[in-house]
């Protein structure tokens, strides 16, 4: 049977490709020491540090979405093939950001069974390839971006969000984001809000039960944590999301009037209940369907 020393073999690949800024390869030596090491502390490091992955990669992969998307726009007027290529780049980053957030749904039931999360951490960033803003300006003006400078772009990126990430996590000072190492221990209240916070802007695209009972444990663990600092900054965000996912339900459980039905989302032209201003999806203004 695989003893405690056993356990440090993987941890310590995952941490010497973080090192590397081989973060796919940090990833997967993680994903396997939890694996095999479930009750181990080697194991709940490796919960953690893979959670921090998921998360940057979900975020860079909106961000990337968004920035293709720009481009695309800015292409239509001038080269309608170059336009659609960028549009299959968005989408191809909307997938990505999709198997992302699928893989914090299935971490975050294992993370909410732990009794702490809040670890002390010391571990190396390779943070080679941070820079990459000639490119991004180039692809908002609407210029393709060649495959090589694509993947600089998503490296970037993906750094940029990992490293605030890991400030936010450890309260560090902006200047500290990109030195070595990255150290302090673990704000179990921010790491829950985030992942509550990431399920429940994923539900608001596609609503499923698992992601908004997930993102209501997140939410609720945060005031657990928090329950004898009533004004705690973290609290007070879980208890505003909480309001949020109470007052959707409410306005989903109210039956709409027959003769409301022409209530619409100008975006898509969906029914809305009339009691309602804006719609809770794109938060645009409601109004009467355009006979």
């Amino acid at each position: 049977m695989a003893g405690p020393s056993s356990a440090a073999e993987p941890l310590r690949h995952g941490k010497e490709a973080l090192e590397a800024g081989k973060f796919d390869e940090a990833e997967r030596w993680f994903r396997i020491t939890r694996r095999d090491f479930p009750k181990n502390t080697e194991g709940t490091e490796a919960l953690v540090q893979e959670t921090f992955l998921l998360v940057s990669r979900e975020l860079s992969s909106l961000k990337l979405a968004s920035l293709w998307r720009e481009g695309a726009n800015w292409a239509e007027s001038v080269e309608k093939s170059s336009a659609s290529a960028q549009q299959k780049k968005a989408k191809a980053y909307e997938s990505k950001a999709l198997e992302a957030i699928g893989g914090i749904r299935d971490i975050t039931p294992k993370l909410l069974g732990l009794s702490s999360v809040a670890l002390s951490l010391n571990f190396n960033v390779g943070m080679e390839g941070l820079e990459a803003d000639d490119i991004r300006n180039r692809l908002k003006k609407g210029e393709w971006v060649e495959e090589d400078d694509a993947s600089r772009l998503e490296r970037a990126e993906f750094l940029a969000n990992y490293l605030g990430f890991l400030a936010t996590i450890f309260d560090h000072l902006d200047d500290r984001m990109f030195n070595n190492p990255h150290e302090g221990k673990v704000r179990a209240p921010v790491l829950f809000n985030s992942l509550g916070t990431r399920l429940y802007i994923a539900n608001q695209k596609k609503p499923t039960t698992e992601q908004s009972r997930l993102a209501k444990r997140c939410f609720d663990r945060v005031l657990e944590l928090t329950s004898g600092t009533p004004y705690d900054k973290q609290r007070q965000e879980a208890l505003d999301f909480l309001a949020k996912m109470d007052a959707k339900k409410s306005a989903a459980a109210t039956p709409v009037k027959a003769a409301a039905k022409d209530w619409v989302c100008p975006v898509d032209g969906k029914t809305m209940d009339p009691n309602w201003k804006f719609c809770p999806f794109h938060g645009a203004k409601l109004g009467k369907k355009k006979k």
